[in-house]
């Protein structure tokens, strides 16, 4: 027995309906190489590069979303990768996040510890992450609230908050950036997280 009809022409039937969840960006300036239906990215060369996600994360509201580290190196200069958040404005192409005033990262590179770097500034945050563990991001654009605050999670473990007062009125991009070999894979909801959403 089947269900197929040849006769059926809804577009949503035949193809399948979309999600509308986010995805990673293909007509970005980034030279990420992206695959697993625009939600792996991965950087195959020795240089930066980063790539936005498809939707804002629009003021006045809470989100969150998780990055499996695929290929991670805890120390050194091979397979980094950053997650975080940006504004429409940074510069995707032969850049990475935190190093202007339009985007604000985690990286899994510093010795036993992480490091969050916003507009140039950098330093320890956290603990490192290496490949097989998972990042979880929160960023609270709360009503009314005079901080925005934005937080990364190490499997399922809050490392504190990275930065407050940002700006609760704009709108931010989830975002990527990775170097050597490093290889991540987000997760927008579009499949259930692997570990618990804050409240």
């Amino acid at each position: 027995a089947t269900n197929f009809n040849p006769f059926i022409t809804d577009i949503n039937a035949v193809r399948g309906q979309e999600t509308g969840y986010a995805t990673l960006n293909p007509l970005g300036p980034g030279g990420l190489t992206l695959s697993n239906g625009n939600l792996t990215y991965t950087r195959g060369s020795t240089d930066w590069e980063a790539v936005l996600g498809t939707q804002s994360m629009t003021a006045g509201n809470n989100w969150y979303f998780e990055v499996f580290f695929d290929t991670a190196q805890s120390s050194g200069n091979g397979a980094i990768l950053e997650v975080g958040i940006a504004l429409e404005t940074f510069t995707a192409h032969n850049s990475y996040l935190g190093t202007d005033s339009n985007s604000w990262m985690y990286q899994n590179n510093n010795g036993s510890n992480g490091q969050k770097g916003h507009n140039g500034s950098f330093s320890t945050y956290g603990l490192s992450l290496i490949t097989g563990d998972t990042l979880g991001v929160s960023l609270d654009l709360s009503p009314g609230g005079s901080n925005g605050v934005l937080t990364f999670y190490k499997n399922g473990v809050s490392m504190g908050y990275a930065y407050n007062n940002l700006d609760c009125t704009i709108n931010y991009f989830p975002a990527f950036s990775a170097y050597a070999s490093g290889k991540g894979t987000a997760n927008f909801g579009q499949k259930p997280f692997k570990y618990v959403p804050p409240e």
